[in-house]
């Protein structure tokens, strides 16, 4: 009897250890939610590094499909952010349209002056002749959010029907945090001149900034110098 007992104890120590690592785990998943306000990191990923592009000519909406994402939000967040930096080009007069959906609503359904477009923004456009040869942009949507498990998608689209946009180089986050709230509406400027309206800006005109005046002291031409009397000669 004494036998096993010396026998079981390694064992019971084993099940004491699994008891022990199953009361604790629960604790260190919890330390994941959202809590306070830091800022979790549920996604990272890359895609176009392989001498390929993603490309499109379809012009919003509804675009085309750019990239995707099922993620689980944890507890405690009600605020998700969703990030691309990438390097892109668009053919002549076209502008690359970007958009965010959750669950299949706009991360933001406002229009922007650029786009016009509710949930649609701008951020490249070719305005000269020739190609806009890649250049590389940022950009973060936030948006309101519940835990649990999420659909996010980021579509692109081509400002100029007939035209291309495409985009490589790119990385692609999903964040999430606790901002007791979620993400809101930010107050104006304190200067309200600073806001331009919508329906000003398209009467503004569009005119070449204006080189400063040269005084004419120093436009004049140089005044003439005498030249001394030459010598007679014999």
């Amino acid at each position: 009897m004494k036998t096993m007992k010396r026998c079981l104890s390694p064992f019971l120590m084993v099940l004491s250890g699994l008891f022990v690592v199953g009361v604790w785990t629960p604790s260190e998943v919890a330390a994941w939610n959202c809590d306070g306000y830091n800022l979790l990191r549920l996604s990272a990923e890359f895609r176009e590094f392989d001498g390929n592009e993603a490309f499109t000519d379809v012009t919003a909406p509804p675009g085309s499909n750019l990239y995707n994402k099922i993620i689980n939000v944890p507890d405690g967040c009600d605020t998700l952010y969703v990030t691309i930096s990438a390097v892109a080009d668009t053919d002549f007069e076209t502008a690359l349209w970007l958009t965010c959906k959750v669950d299949g609503s706009f991360c933001n359904p406002g229009s922007t002056f650029a786009t016009d477009t509710p949930g649609w923004i701008s951020v490249q456009v070719q305005n000269q002749v020739g190609r806009e040869e890649d250049n590389g942009f940022y950009y973060t949507w936030c948006t309101q959010i519940t835990p649990g498990t999420h659909f996010v998608e980021i579509r692109f689209a081509s400002g100029t029907s007939g035209n291309s946009v495409y985009v490589e180089a790119e990385h692609y986050y999903i964040d999430a945090s606790n901002t007791v709230g979620g993400c809101v509406l930010a107050a104006p400027p304190d200067d309200p001149s600073l806001i331009i309206p919508r329906s000003l800006k398209k009467l503004l005109p569009i005119t070449p900034p204006q080189l400063p005046l040269v005084p004419s002291a120093l436009t004049a031409p140089a005044p003439a110098v005498p030249l001394p009397p030459m010598p007679k000669l014999p």
